[in-house]
Parts: structure tokens; sequence; C-alpha cells
């Protein structure tokens, strides 16, 4: 016959003693649909540079690209920043990936403002509120010190 092993450091035999952790509720995603849209300009980017020539439609791809990895990085970042403000004792993410999503997104639109050379100027001052805007809309990165 099979015995139940019971010692000092087993749980307790008693199987009315096990207790589960509670139902916190539905989680909405940090990220949010204000962040899924930051993917769609990339998109319109890339399909009209296609009639743009080679080096425009390669400066439209890489400008897209950034873009949207300055989409991607952010979306990350929000979803870090949720995770590290929901635990009591946490570490901060080695990346500060909304830095480095404000970093990219300035590229990308520095990139997008070299296709049309006459509007460079007004693209350029366009670009550089539009980053100010991302990475203070979103809030400072809260893992500085």
């Amino acid at each position: 016959m099979s015995k139940r092993y019971g010692g000092k450091f087993s749980n307790p035999s008693d199987d009315s003693v096990i207790t589960e952790t509670p139902y916190r509720g539905p989680s909405v995603d940090p990220a949010g649909a204000r962040s899924n849209v930051l993917f769609v300009p990339p998109i319109v980017l890339a399909a009209t540079s296609i009639n743009d020539g080679a080096i425009g439609f390669a400066t439209g791809l890489v400008g897209a690209g950034c873009l949207v990895l300055g989409a991607w990085l952010l979306r990350e970042g929000q979803r870090a920043q949720a995770a590290y403000d929901e635990r009591k004792l946490a570490r901060r993410p080695a990346i500060p990936r909304k830095l480095f999503a404000a970093i990219m997104t300035g590229i990308g639109a520095g990139l997008i403002t070299g296709l049309i050379q006459a509007m460079a100027k007004w693209l350029a001052i366009i670009a550089v509120i539009r980053n100010l805007w991302r990475s203070l809309g979103h809030g400072r990165h809260p893992y500085g010190n």
C-alpha cells in the first residue's frame, strides 16, 4: 500500500487548507489603442513612396522602418512600465524603451523630411514638435533617477 509522505517541509495533509490567489478582475492592455494607431503612418509612407524612384523608395522604406520600430518600442515600453508599476518590489528594466522610441521616431521623421525637399524646413520643425509631443505626451521615462 502507498502511504502519503508527511515531513517537516511537506504541505499539510489536510486538503481544505489550500488557498487560491484572489481574482483581480480583467486587465486592460497598457499599450492601448493610442500606441497601435502609430503603426498606420509608416504603412501610408511606404505605400506613397513607391513611385518616388529608387532613392526615394529606399529612403521611404527606411523612414517607415524607423517609425515602425519607434511605435513598437513605445508599445513595449508602456507594457514594461505597467508591469513595473504593478509590483511593489521590482527592478527597473535595463533598456529605456520609451526613450529609444522617441529617438527612432525622430530619426524616421527626419528621413521623411528628406524626401520632400521643398518643404524640408517646415517638416523638420514638425518632426521636432512631434518628437517633443511624443516624449511629453506619453510621460517622462519613469525608471530614470
